[in-house]
């Protein structure tokens, strides 16, 4: 069984597994059949107060604003409808693993290191 993100245009069938969580809600993969392509799309929860939404919207606006390729990109964001119990979906590119997952899983090596450090500096230079 596949779930739709838009019940209009099924743009994105979802897999079975949940990739991870972040910030307001789980990550799942898609298929987007546009494209046909892999995408992560994050299902926000409920959002219960007014910090969460400011939360929220500043993830949103850095993200739209700073195209950079050391630096996570929103491709769609679906608006929620009647059928779907998320109040919003972010729809970005999958990628093996995260940053965040390397540093606590892995030993660092001095050239790991030196990568993720310039990667962090091209990133905050966009």
């Amino acid at each position: 069984m596949h779930l739709y993100a838009t019940a209009a245009a099924h743009r994105y069938i979802f897999d079975a597994k949940r990739l991870g969580s972040g910030a307001y809600g789980s990550v799942y993969g898609a298929t987007d059949t546009l494209t046909d392509r892999r995408v992560a799309i994050k299902c926000i929860g409920s959002i219960e107060t007014n910090q969460d939404l400011k939360m929220l919207l500043r993830e949103v606006i850095f993200l739209r604003s700073l195209p950079h390729p050391n630096l996570l990109q929103i491709s769609d964001i679906v608006a929620p409808t009647p059928r779907s119990s998320d109040a919003l979906r972010l729809v970005t590119p999958v990628y093996d693993t995260t940053l965040h997952w390397v540093i606590k899983n892995q030993p660092l090596t001095p050239l790991h290191r030196k990568h993720i450090l310039v990667s962090l500096c091209r990133g905050l230079a966009a």
